[in-house]
This record gives C-alpha cells, structure tokens and sequence, in this order.
C-alpha cells in the first residue's frame, strides 16, 4: 500500500512538472506566437482593403466580357471600380434574325455590386475589432481564434459564392433602372465570383426564360484578395492547431 501510495504521489509530482513546464510554453505561445498571427492577419486586411479601393489605374481600366461559347453579337464592355460597375456597354442579339441591340448605363450612374461592398465591411469591422482583442488565456484565445476565422470565411465565401436570385428578385432589383431603354422581358445581372466579374443575361418569353452567361478573364486584385483571403485562414488554422495541444492545461484547472 505504502508503495503504491509513493508510486501516485510520484506520478502527481511528475504530472504536475508537465503542467508547469506546458504552462510556461502556453504564455510563450499567447504572448509571442498570438500576436504575431493578429498583426500578419491585420497587415493582410489592411493590404486587401486597399486593393479593393483600387487605383488610378484600375478606376480607368476597362473590362471585357464575352460568353464562354461565342455567341454573335453578345458582349460586354465596363469600367469596375471598388463596388461600381461604370460606363456599361452590353450588346446583344436576341436571334441570329435580329438586328444587335447595345445598352448603355446611364452617364453618372453605376451599377452596385454589394459582394464587394459586404466583403470589405466584414474585414474593415474585423481590423478594428483584433486590435480590442484580448489573449490573457487559451480558451479566450481560442474563442477570438474562432471568431477571426468565422469572419474571414464569412469575406471569403461572399466573393466566391454569389447569391442566387429570383427571377422576381431581379426584375426588382435598383440596378436596372441605370438602363433606360431595356425592354421588360431583358434582365441584366451581374455577380462576383472568385476572381471573376461575370453578366448574366435573362430573355423571358412568358413562363420560359433564357440565359446567357458573360465573363471576363481574371481579375488580377480580385485574385489577390482570395489568395490572402486563403493565407489569413491557413495562418490562423496553424496557429489554432498549436492552441489545441495546451487543452490538457483546461482539464486539469
């Protein structure tokens, strides 16, 4: 009894040595590694903020769209600014019988793509609120790890995944009214995904409707959003795996 009693009092002297030593490595990690992490992250934020607000020269760079198979006489031509689409030149050509129909946007008027404007307001709210985050513990850490990451996918999945609309929605919507002279039956809409700017175009004869899809080639600041999009999340998940090996220091609290 006496040896077995020795043998626990032992493993408790040795458990416990564990725990101080995993301890002093935990504070080295929330003191050095965490913080490390929030400003590479932040930096990264701040970098894709400022591509989104673009430049003089993406604000006069002109963007073509074409549908993946050709089609005679469907094309896009636009400016894209932030989140406006500016100086819209859409040709179309209902039947190979038709003549082509171009339809410009309105001269001081701009069609809202609010992917990017919600992406941008999900990073622009995360920056600032890292900078009030607190690290005193592992498991605040790891609840501010968590939140980081939920809105970094949140960002990300905007630009990659567009909403899908109702034909309902779209004959609604506010940005067809910058076209002034596109019939009932035509309905405009364009969307953001990955790295790409695409123009789906509805035709809607009664109960049936047809569409055509137009897309530009990569967007090379859009690609370096999602690029930093993916690093922020693999940052973050790195630094969230080396979090979990302390969760033994919670049990034992």
């Amino acid at each position: 009894m006496e040896s077995d009693n020795s043998d626990n009092f032992d493993k408790d002297i040795e458990i416990q040595k564990e725990m101080e030593v995993m301890k002093k490595e935990l504070n080295f990690v929330l003191q050095n590694q965490v913080t490390k992490t929030c400003k590479s992250v932040i930096n990264k934020i701040q970098l894709m903020l400022k591509l989104m607000l673009g430049d003089d020269a993406t604000r006069k760079e002109r963007i073509n769209l074409l549908p993946h198979f050709v089609v005679d006489g469907l094309k896009c031509s636009l400016i894209f600014n932030f989140n406006e689409l500016k100086n819209i030149e859409i040709s179309y050509k209902p039947t190979p019988r038709h003549n082509t129909y171009i339809y410009k946007s309105k001269e001081d008027n701009s069609w809202n793509l609010y992917q990017i404007q919600n992406s941008y307001d999900i990073l622009k709210a995360l920056e600032t609120r890292i900078q009030k985050m607190s690290f005193e513990s592992l498991q605040q850490t790891t609840y501010n790890m968590d939140t980081i990451t939920d809105s970094i996918n949140s960002a990300r999945n905007i630009l990659l995944f567009p909403k899908k609309r109702t034909i309902h929605e779209l004959q609604n919507q506010k940005n067809m009214k910058i076209f002034p002279l596109v019939p009932n039956d035509l309905l405009f809409s364009f969307y953001i995904q990955g790295y790409r700017l695409f123009l789906a175009i509805y035709t809607i004869k009664g109960n049936e409707t047809t569409k055509h899809i137009l897309e530009c080639s990569s967007i090379s600041w859009l690609n370096n959003i999602i690029v930093l999009l993916t690093s922020c999340l693999e940052t973050l998940q790195q630094l969230k795996d080396k979090l979990g090996l302390f969760e033994p220091i919670n049990k034992n609290n």
